[in-house]
Formats: C-alpha cells, structure tokens, sequence
C-alpha cells in the first residue's frame, strides 16, 4: 500500500523494480483503445486539457465522444492520467516507458495517423493558450517522431529564436536523436550538425562546437566530391 501511495504521489526519487512491473502489468492490461490513447498522449509533458485528450481520443480509435470519455476515466482510474489544475491532467511519470514500449508494437500507417493527430491538437493548443517552453519542446518532440527532416528544417529557421526561448538544450536532444536514427539527406544532415554548432557556441562550448563543425565539414566535402 505504501508503495502504491508512493507511486501515486511520485514521491520517491528513483524508479522502483516492484514500480516498473506493476506499470507493465497496468498498461496490459488496459482497453486496446486505452492503451492507444495513453501510448500517444505518453509523448507529450505538457498538462494538456480533458478535453483536448477526449477530442484526440474520438479521432484516433474512430469512437463517440462519450466513449471516449469512458476511456479518459479508465486511464484516470488506473491513475495512468495523474489530474493537473482545473480540468487538466498529463501522464504519470511511472507509465511513460511502459507506454513506449506499447507505441512500437502499432503499424507504420497507425503510428503517423496518432503523431498526425496530437501534432494538429499540441498545435490548436498553442493558438488557444500561446507557445511556452514545454508546449514547444512537445511540439518539436512530436514532430520528431514524424518527419526527422521537417524537424532539422524548422530548428534551423529558428535557432536563435529557440535559444532565446530557453529551450535549446531540449532541442538539442532531439536534434542528435534524429541524426542518430534517422535517414536524413546531406543537406538536411548539414543544416542539423550547423545547428547544433550554434547552440554549442552560444553557451561558448567551442569543443562541443568543433565536432559539429567538422560533421558539416565532412559532408560539404562529401558531396564536392560526387559533384
């Protein structure tokens, strides 16, 4: 029980073994729309809106928006949605792997129909309430998942704007996430590793920096060659 009330509260400071078993166990044994619902909306760290989540609920699994309400109280049940101020809630940290793990198991055409989805709702978000650090990490997250190269693009366009915003560090992650696994052409890998030289420099890292650097240096030289 005290375990449980911890779990709850996220009280303790390190994962737990007994947590992580009990998180897996929770989320298989959830509804199938459930656990699609809490695979997608476990992308996202903003408090989002009730309604925002019944709304993505009722396009994803193609359900009413009463059951899609039923879904939001099984999730709530579970305490998989922990509630936020107001009508508004965000997923429990303790489920997020679990939820992961169960994002990868969906087909290729599924995955980008549920990114598609929480991207046009994170984005009517932003013109309801206005862009904050967290809304926009969670954007750039999304959009990640969706198209490596339209993510590099919009960074690119923004990196200073991203660096006043106090969001370069998150970015950043993305950024090297994207060139570690997806399959980007020369000019986007170049505008991805110029990018991240110039967070690095901003915060004066010129050794950070200098591996970027050479990264664009060696697919400029790289296509001098082909060309």
């Amino acid at each position: 029980e005290k375990l449980l009330a911890e779990l709850v509260r996220g009280m303790h400071r390190a994962e737990l073994p007994q947590e992580r078993v009990l998180a897996d166990d929770i989320v298989r044994h959830l509804g199938d729309n459930a656990q699609r619902v809490a695979a997608f909306v476990a992308s996202v760290r903003s408090v989002l809106p009730l309604g925002l989540i019944r709304d993505f609920a009722a396009q994803h699994c193609e359900v009413s928006s009463r059951d899609a309400a039923a879904l939001i109280r099984e999730l709530e049940a579970w305490q998989i949605l922990r509630p936020g101020v107001g009508d508004r809630a965000q997923v429990q940290d303790a489920f997020r792997p679990a939820l992961a793990a169960a994002r990868t198991a969906y087909d290729g055409q599924s995955t980008h129909r549920g990114l598609r989805l929480l991207f046009d709702a994170l984005s009517s978000l932003k013109d309801q309430q206005g862009l904050s650090v967290e809304l926009l990490v969670d954007i750039l997250t999304v959009l990640a998942d969706m198209r490596g190269e339209t993510l590099v693009n919009i960074v690119y366009d923004g990196v200073e704007w991203l660096t006043e915003f106090g969001s370069a560090g998150e970015v950043e992650t993305l950024i090297a996430e994207v060139l570690e696994s997806a399959e980007l052409s020369d000019e986007f890998r170049f505008l991805a590793a110029d990018a991240m030289a110039f967070f690095a420099l901003s915060r004066d890292d010129e050794p950070g920096a200098r591996k970027w650097i050479d990264i664009c240096q060696t697919v400029a030289d790289g296509r001098i060659i082909r060309l």
